[in-house]
């Protein structure tokens, strides 16, 4: 193991987040529509208070229906960018597991016997 997997772990971890980012601004976008979905379609119904015209019944439902849709792509992205978020952060978890294996290495290499450095000699006392 090497700091090349460090590295790899936490690129992994940039492009998550930078996934989830993009994933959130489009669910945000959705919920922009739904939300102008939802004022036409409440002017529809004050509309048809007023004017009792079944046609503005119809387009109202098409309406709900069409923010509905909109909603449901919503709640799709808003869900990858969860997951993503959580994907970058075990990434940076794994990124420093890994950073510590490569230390807990470079320790025993340096100090291969005990803790006790190679370059040291131990007295025996007899």
């Amino acid at each position: 193991m090497s700091y090349r997997s460090v590295a790899l772990a936490l690129g992994f971890s940039l492009a998550s987040a930078g996934l989830a980012a993009g994933c959130a601004l489009r669910a945000s976008s959705f919920s922009d529509q739904a939300a102008w979905l939802l004022a036409r379609g409440t002017a529809e119904a004050a509309e048809y208070t007023s004017t009792f015209d079944g046609r503005h019944v119809d387009q109202e439902l098409a309406t709900f229906q069409e923010r509905r849709a909109v909603l449901e792509r919503a709640h799709r992205w808003q869900g990858g960018a969860t997951a993503l978020a959580m994907i970058s952060v075990l990434a940076v978890v794994a990124g420093y597991l890994a950073y510590l294996l490569v230390r807990l290495q470079e320790q025993r290499l340096r100090f291969p016997e005990d803790g006790v450095p190679a370059s040291r000699t131990v007295l025996q006392v007899r």
